[in-house]
């Protein structure tokens, strides 16, 4: 069940892919954030009973470069009973891992999130599957900006983008 050469080697294409500056340049584009550096990436594979502790993408040791965080969801017909879900704390949201859809958000100091468990009732064939990491900026002048707005919903709009991978259209935040 272990992802084979044949799914790494696809996982590369889709990192080089991203790395493209037409890519980068719709990524600029659509958040208002400059993104003119590499793109780091790797594949999370997560089981029943694989989660991820509360953290921030923010990285002092990459001299704070990381501007965007992306999930690619590429598992087909999740239940979404399983959990695995996107949380963001601040503002407070949470996301189910979509197929073919992109989660794009702001690497920020206090841009906390974390993968809620995936349940222990969860088949082996409904693994959580992502592609994900980070667009890098060579200009810190825009770096850890905050959205100060007070209104959550307007907060998460600004902070994150869904993308439809069917439609490339963004999905309009509705809060829970």
């Amino acid at each position: 069940d272990e992802p084979g050469w044949s799914e790494l080697h696809a996982a590369q294409g889709l990192r080089e892919f991203l790395n493209t500056d037409d890519v980068k340049g719709w990524a600029s584009d659509v958040t208002a954030s400059k993104v003119n550096g590499p793109t780091g990436a790797g594949v999370s594979y997560y089981m029943a009973g694989d989660y991820t502790m509360a953290h921030t993408d923010f990285s002092e040791k990459h001299n704070r470069k990381r501007r965007l965080a992306y999930i690619i969801h590429m598992t087909k017909n999740y239940n979404f009973d399983y959990g695995g879900d996107l949380i963001f704390m601040n503002p407070v949201y949470h996301l189910h891992p979509e197929f073919n859809s992109m989660t794009i958000f702001s690497v920020e100091s206090d841009s906390w999130h974390f993968v809620s468990p995936v349940a222990s009732t969860c088949p082996k064939d409904q693994k959580r599957l992502t592609f994900s990491g980070w667009f890098t900026s060579q200009d810190l002048s825009d770096i850890n900006r905050r959205f100060t707005s007070d209104d959550n919903a307007q907060r998460m709009r600004d902070f994150c983008l869904l993308v439809d991978g069917e439609t490339s259209n963004i999905v309009e935040f509705v809060p829970y």
